[in-house]
């Protein structure tokens, strides 16, 4: 996985949009889509994209209010300029 490699250093990222939130299983549950902006080197190289993630998260039994993340997946990023606009 290449976000979770020692060869990505991260300079910023910046939520753009919560595109949709989906609660479920009585409030236990919920499914977020979302726009981010990042700035990293990989390997070196510099890189500036826009991605689009979905992340599962969870109420569990002994975290009282607190959401927990328990899956998550980012689309393939593309450079700011090649990003399609929100709503399209």
């Amino acid at each position: 996985d290449m976000l979770m490699s020692g060869d990505v250093t991260s300079k910023s990222m910046e939520v753009v949009s919560i595109d949709s939130v989906r609660v479920f299983a009585e409030g236990r549950a919920a499914v977020v889509t979302f726009t981010q902006h990042s700035t990293f080197t990989y390997k070196g190289k510099d890189n500036d994209d826009i991605a689009k993630w979905s992340m599962v998260f969870e109420k569990g039994e002994n975290t009282g209010s607190c959401w927990k993340v328990v899956h998550g997946h980012r689309g393939t990023g593309q450079p700011p300029a090649q990003s399609v606009p929100q709503g399209q």
